[in-house]
């Protein structure tokens, strides 16, 4: 019976937890995930790079499976940017016309798994002590920090967003449907924000190829397919830290803005102008320094030259211990306050976040 005990137990050294190695599975939809963070569908086709694989460990234990992770997140990417209906189409090669997706991947702490999960555990219960102790000796359970960072770009080059995936800590690498889950779930966190920016590039970009007629007094704006309700195009300005909330964290403020501009795309009322075109706008208007865009004139004026509709001014003040977020939406044809909203908050970061959630939420309840 004891040997038949320990027959099994080696049968699970081998069999219970394959090694990870470096392929990363398909991507399944959650559905549940779909529902709860749908994202705005852009209608263009993109092209997802093979991403750079950086084995930053000084073991380099990464680098023989570099190569095969990096075809296979390429893959996966594609596969499940098109499944969750962000893109209208998903290639893996070079297409004309395409907006692509570039990724670097950085690799720390990369353990892989050696034997198997069920042997330390059943070496542990079973085995007397000592022998339970050699026999789970040689198992790990693998870990990696995985850092992908991803940049979105229009047809011409220019940088539309950039995000960042995670998967930290003991276990991210143990097996193959792990990495995967992982990636997933990281990839649902930023996919509303990278759609938002490529739909918002296309929508401004199909303006400006539409042909400018000579001054008329009520142009005709075509109707929006039935059952869809249209969309204006929204140019999103940095939060303003009057509070000085963020002084030196310039970093976290541009995280304010990002999650204001997706939750305005969330509501289904906008169309958000990606925050890297205004900045390129600016950067080519300005020529000699890029600088905050506060005032209206400015906004105004650079809201026109994007072929905005409509400008999103915000706002951060504090009061004592109580902090707000003001916001104000002017209407680019007439030049004058259209809607506004405020939210009184406490001055934390969780706080500040939710914040930016009801503006959003109070602006779409007043838009037509």
């Amino acid at each position: 019976m004891k040997g038949n005990l320990i027959l099994w137990v080696l049968g699970l050294s081998t069999a219970g937890c394959a090694a990870w190695l470096g392929e990363v599975p398909p991507l399944k939809v959650n559905s549940d995930t779909a529902a709860s963070n749908p994202v705005q569908r852009a209608p263009v086709p993109l092209f997802v790079e093979r991403p750079e694989v950086l084995d930053n460990d000084e073991e380099k234990d990464f680098t023989p499976l570099a190569e095969k992770f990096s075809v296979s997140l390429q893959q996966r990417l594609a596969e499940y940017l098109c499944a969750r209906g962000a893109f209208a189409r998903c290639t893996t090669e070079p297409t004309e016309g395409a907006y692509r997706l570039a990724g670097k991947v950085l690799v720390g702490n990369f353990r892989p798994t050696q034997g198997g999960a069920a042997l330390a555990i059943v070496a542990g219960l079973f085995l007397p002590p000592f022998l339970g102790m050699i026999w789970s000796f040689p198992v790990g359970f693998g870990s990696c920090d995985l850092r992908v960072e991803l940049a979105l770009h229009g047809p011409a080059g220019e940088v539309l967003w950039r995000g960042e995936l995670r998967t930290e800590g003991m276990a991210s690498c143990q097996a193959a449907e792990v990495i995967g889950y992982a990636l997933r779930t990281a990839v649902d966190e930023v996919l509303p924000a990278m759609a938002n920016a490529a739909s918002g590039a296309e929508e401004v970009a199909a303006r400006a190829r539409a042909p400018r007629t000579a001054e008329v007094a009520s142009p005709v704006e075509a109707p929006a397919p039935a059952g869809v309700a249209r969309r204006e195009v929204l140019a999103v300005f940095d939060v303003q830290d009057v509070a000085s909330r963020f002084k030196g964290k310039e970093a976290e403020l541009v995280q304010l803005t990002t999650f204001l501009a997706t939750a305005m795309a969330a509501t289904g009322k906008f169309t958000v102008v990606p925050r890297e075109q205004l900045r390129q706008r600016l950067l080519e208007e300005k020529k000699d320094s890029y600088r905050a865009c506060y005032d209206n004139a400015c906004q105004i004026e650079l809201g026109k030259a994007v072929a905005a509709e409509k400008t999103l001014a915000t706002q951060l003040i504090q009061v004592g211990a109580e902090c707000a977020v003001v916001a104000n939406v002017y209407d680019l044809r007439s030049e004058t306050a259209a809607t506004a909203a405020m939210v009184q908050t406490a001055c934390g970061e969780a706080q500040l976040l939710d914040a930016m959630r009801q503006v959003a939420e109070q602006i779409a309840r007043q838009a037509r």
